[in-house]
This record gives C-alpha cells, sequence and structure tokens, in this order.
C-alpha cells in the first residue's frame, strides 16, 4: 500500500514490523517448501473446487486442534509441528499461550497463500501473476511488476532474528536498506529466536516489548517541538 498509494503514508507516525515478510531470495523452511514449488498446481486445484480460505471456517478446525493438542497424547506431535513450521527450538516456547493460540487461529486467504507463494518462487516481491497472457491484459507485460518498495518513505523500525526461517535475516536487511526511511534495524539477541517467538516467547515482555516500546517513545520524544 505504501508503495502503490504514497498518500496513506502520511497517515503512519511510525512503522514497527516483526519479523516482516517481503523480499523472500533465501526462503528454505523444509515444511513449505514442498508446497511453493508446486504453486500453479495448487491454484488450479483451488479454483476448481471453489477453495477460498484454509482452513475452511465451517470445519471448527480450532477446536479441533484445540482439543488434540492439549491432550498428552498429541501434545508433543504439536509442538514437533510447531517448532518444525517456526525454525527449531529456541528454548523461548511459552507453553501456556499455545491453548490460546490454538483457539483463536483464524482462517487465511488461499490467494494470499498462493501469492506468498509465487513472491519466493519467483524471487522478487511483485503483483499477483495471472499467467502471461492475463498479464498482458491487465499490466501490459507478460510478467507482473514489482512493488516500487524504494517509494516507501515511513519511518520503520525492523524487529527481526537469525533462526527465522519464514523472514530471514538478510532479506530483512536487504527491504531496510531499499526503502527510504528505515531508521531502526534490531537483531534480537538469541541467535535461536524463530517467527513464532515473536508471539510466544516466555521472554517477549524483556526481550522485544520493552526495547519496542521504548523505541517508541524515544521517536515520539524527538517529534515533539521543544514547547509541546
Amino acid at each position: 500500500m505504501a508503495s502503490m498509494r504514497p498518500e496513506y503514508q502520511q497517515k503512519v507516525a511510525l512503522a514497527s514490523l516483526l519479523a516482516p515478510g517481503g523480499y523472500e531470495r533465501h526462503f528454505t523452511n523444509p515444511f513449505i517448501t514442498p508446497f511453493i514449488v508446486r504453486h500453479k498446481e495448487l491454484t488450479k486445484l483451488a479454483n476448481t473446487f471453489n477453495i477460498y480460505e484454509l482452513p475452511p471456517y465451517r470445519m471448527k478446525y480450532n477446536e479441533l486442534i484445540l482439543s488434540a493438542c492439549t491432550t498428552a497424547l498429541f501434545n508433543d506431535i504439536c509442538s514437533s509441528i510447531y517448532h518444525m513450521v517456526s525454525g527449531g527450538d529456541s528454548g523461548e516456547l511459552n507453553n501456556k499461550i499455545l491453548p490460546i493460540m490454538f483457539k483463536y487461529l483464524p482462517t487465511v486467504s488461499v490467494k494470499q497463500l498462493l501469492h506468498f507463494a509465487q513472491v519466493i518462487d519467483s524471487g522478487h516481491m511483485r503483483q499477483w501473476d495471472y499467467g502471461r497472457k492475463k498479464n498482458m491484459e491487465v499490466y501490459g507485460q507478460p510478467e507482473p511488476p514489482d512493488y516500487p518498495v524504494e517509494n516507501i518513505s515511513v519511518p520503520t523500525a525492523m524487529y527481526y532474528s537469525l533462526a527465522d526461517n519464514l523472514a530471514f535475516a538478510k532479506d530483512i536487511e536487504d527491504i531496510c536498506d531499499t526503502i527510504q526511511n528505515c531508521i531502526r534495524k534490531f537483531l534480537m539477541p538469541n541467535k535461536k529466536w524463530t517467527h513464532m517467538d515473536f508471539l510466544a516467547s516466555k521472554n517477549l515482555e524483556h526481550e522485544l516489548n520493552e526495547p519496542l516500546l521504548e523505541f517508541i517513545q524515544e521517536f515520539e520524544n524527538a517529534k515533539k517541538p521543544d514547547n509541546f
């Protein structure tokens, strides 16, 4: 939005981004990659069967996952899947918050997931790929255009980690160097910190929330006139 509709940037004082996606040139998540390389087949499948959200809300999957993952039999299995998807066991997981997360897991737009897959597969942060023929109709070119992220001028703070295998540190640093006003790159001190630790770390308050809020306060104070 900020790159395509720059007038909206005036409405944002400071963007504090936690493990942001965007550039995905170093994506190697072993659990998700097999789906990425088959995104064209998955797109056809979704269109054929009119699948618009995952998981379908009518499945009541929240209740199913919650009941399964809070039993002794499946608790370890759920934890293993959690760590496999997010980048490993950092030792940070707050087990008490997992039932809450499972209870309120949202559904996700299938097109959003497929667009994410297109970005990873192409190596470009670009608009939706309709295929060469329709791309010519929509964009006037065979490949979808990249988002002009260099137009983003909103003051931006990036919070990221080394063990995150969904939003890689090098990709975040690259996009920080590309936008106009990246004013902070905060690398999490725990080198094993994963993507999901930004939500579920038992040390979240001290390791992330406190430095984030302190920086917001410093930014606000710096923006105030002397006689405020």
